[in-house]
């Protein structure tokens, strides 16, 4: 008996239009025909983890910033470690960031391998070189990849090949002008 495979969505979610492949063959007396039970794969994984949501990041700002000022700004990265039941398995399943996107709202970005961390850290800052209107801040957003794997009953652990992105909602922030004041001594 020839067990057929077909993916029918991405790691990202998205709908695939592939035929169907030949996962493998077994040897099954007639009587055992029905009771052929589908194996647990990365897709269905996949599936099972949007389902069950991970955390879209964060990102963590001053209430404004001014033009030329590099500013700190961070994420707190969440892992995802649970059970799941998938097709009636017990599937364990480690999911953690690997890289973070930020988008600055003046449409640049940068990616980076660590989360941030709170000023006085510079380990993820951004200069902004134009202040932004009264009542229009910058929309800053942080996508979060996720690496991960899984094992199906307590088997070997397997790594699920692609990569999950999931995009961080905006934070708005206001970019500010100063001005230098001269002023006298009275």
């Amino acid at each position: 008996m020839a067990l057929w495979l077909r993916q029918t969505r991405s790691a990202a979610g998205d709908p695939l239009r592939q035929g169907w492949t030949i996962d493998h063959f077994e040897c099954r007396a007639p009587s055992d025909a029905g009771a052929v039970r589908r194996q647990v794969g990365w897709v269905d994984v996949v599936d099972a983890v949007r389902r069950v949501g991970i955390p879209a990041g964060d990102i963590h700002a001053p209430h404004f910033t001014l033009v030329n000022l590099e500013t700190t700004f961070y994420t707190r990265p969440h892992r995802l470690d649970r059970v799941l039941t998938i097709l009636g398995y017990s599937v364990d399943v480690a999911i953690h960031p690997t890289h973070y996107t930020w988008h600055w709202g003046d449409g640049t970005s940068q990616t980076t391998e660590t989360p941030g961390l709170p000023y006085p850290s510079r380990d993820v800052t951004h200069t902004y070189r134009h202040a932004t209107e009264p009542e229009h801040d910058l929309a800053l957003s942080v996508d979060v990849t996720y690496t991960g794997r899984y094992r199906v009953d307590g088997t070997a652990w397997t790594a699920i090949p692609q990569p999950i992105t999931i995009r961080g909602a905006p934070t708005a922030l206001p970019v500010k002008q100063a001005s230098a004041v001269l002023v006298t001594d009275d």
